[in-house]
């Protein structure tokens, strides 16, 4: 089921902005909601009192209350929580007001937090992400490839590439091919990885190159081409509004010398078909500074989901957040890719989900007591708008003497065509969709058997 879409933005009149804030549904699985725009008043303050024993409870439930005031975001909020049983109802803000963006909506609490229940989790969409990026549509190609830069300073990230590794082996015990690439300044995650890698041959070790190797650290991600790519880093925003992810090289371990704007980061995993990016860097998601967040800009860029941390975040957080999400993430994938179908199928992948497990176990961490830490909150999801969908090749006959022989191997090369492909599809449904209601079924046939011939091969 898809998600539902809330927006928020300031209403303009003529050169002189009014006070308040225009709201809408602009997207709703359940019929009756009204689509219409509303009006909320004042945005609320999530400042709480001295003393209170359950603040990040208040400071939710007083966003919920402000935004309930709409009819239409009441109705529909109600109608995800009266769901029972699975698949999840993502709630999606499109929160395009920079001061409403900086709320904690992760937090928002009715009767219960919203985004700690399986059904209700609960994602952002990018400021300024128009409709025309909507419904990424990826092609698979195994074996699922992971890339993850493991080097902060003064940090130790053997927990991270333990868990990871372990994450990694597990999924491919129950079928999941994955290629797993560890970049790493720091000595013991690269003696650790080496010791791996040697029963391991779908495990690559490379180090973080320094500032005047023949191969930037950006171009060394770009050749291997993930799906999937964590940094385990410093991040920071600079005097300019860059927004920095900091990787410590293995000639300066004490040293930040790896510096990556993070939108460059975003244009190259977009470019390269990356699926997700994860960010295990304190501040990622900081909405305050008045920017984009470093994985806001990084969605913005075409990259269809990045998570990052909204405020500071202990090791050992970050280290929790990192051993539950991994293994959620690939049940998820696992669960979408590996099944067998005899034609080739999109298949819907909702991200959202991934970050249950990992909330509920930093709140568990932290004393499980949601409304006194709100530790649980900190991750953040970006997402481009719609729903994520893999397009799944079609299984092999039985008998095949070998699925390597009858279907071809697909490297990156062959998903940028099947992405091409993809792309002119979704154009042509656009145009599509704008046609006259009584235009021919036999021309719109016609348009889309032409499309098809001229697919990109």
């Amino acid at each position: 089921m898809s998600g539902v879409v809330i927006r928020l933005e300031p209403p303009q009149r003529g050169l002189r902005q009014i006070t308040g804030m225009v709201c809408q549904v602009d997207e709703a699985p359940f019929p009756g909601i009204s689509r219409s725009p509303g009006r909320l008043r004042r945005i609320p303050s999530t400042k709480g009192r001295a003393g209170d024993p359950t603040p990040i409870e208040h400071q939710g439930a007083r966003l919920a209350t402000w935004l309930c005031q709409d009819e239409a975001i009441k109705a529909v909020i109600e109608r995800v929580r009266e769901r029972r049983d699975p698949p999840s109802v993502p709630i999606r803000l499109h929160v395009q007001d920079d001061a409403a963006h900086a709320l904690p909506w992760e937090t928002l609490y009715i009767d219960a937090f919203l985004a700690l229940d399986p059904l209700s989790p609960i994602a952002r969409i990018p400021r300024g992400t128009t409709a025309e990026a909507r419904d990424p549509v990826r092609p698979l190609a195994l074996p699922l490839r992971i890339t993850c830069v493991l080097s902060a300073r003064g940090a130790d990230a053997l927990p991270q590439w333990t868990a990871i590794h372990s994450a990694v082996e597990a999924a491919r015990k129950k079928g999941l091919a994955i290629r797993l690439t560890v970049i790493s300044g720091d000595e013991p995650i690269l003696a650790a990885a080496r010791q791996a890698q040697k029963s391991d041959p779908d495990l690559h070790v490379e180090p973080v190159p320094g500032p005047d190797a023949p191969v930037p650290l950006l171009q060394l991600i770009r050749s291997t081409e993930p799906h999937l790519l964590h940094f385990f880093a410093h991040g920071d925003i600079d005097a300019n509004k860059t927004q920095r992810i900091l990787v410590a090289t293995i000639s300066d371990v004490d040293s930040d010398s790896g510096i990556l704007d993070a939108s460059e980061v975003g244009r190259m995993a977009a470019e390269v078909g990356t699926w997700c990016v994860t960010l295990a860097i304190c501040r990622g998601a900081d909405a305050t500074a008045g920017g984009f967040t470093h994985a806001e800009a990084i969605v913005y860029r075409g990259v269809p989901a990045a998570i990052a941390m909204r405020s500071e975040i202990e090791e050992a957080d970050a280290n929790r957040f990192t051993t539950s999400w991994f293994p959620a993430a690939l049940e998820v994938l696992g669960a979408v890719t590996l099944p067998p179908s005899p034609v080739t199928q999109r298949r819907p992948l909702q991200w959202a989900d991934t970050l249950i497990r990992p909330r509920m176990e930093l709140r568990d961490r932290n004393g499980a007591n949601a409304g006194a830490n709100g530790v649980w909150a900190v991750p953040v999801l970006y997402v481009l708008p719609g729903t994520f969908q893999i397009e799944v090749p079609a299984t092999p006959p039985a008998g095949a003497r070998d699925p390597a022989a009858v279907a071809p191997v697909r490297t990156v090369a062959h998903e940028m065509q099947a992405q091409e492909r993809l792309s002119a599809q979704s154009e042509l449904e656009r145009l599509i969709a704008t046609l006259p209601p009584d235009t021919p079924p036999e021309l719109i046939a016609l348009l889309r058997a032409q499309a098809h011939r001229e697919e990109p091969r």
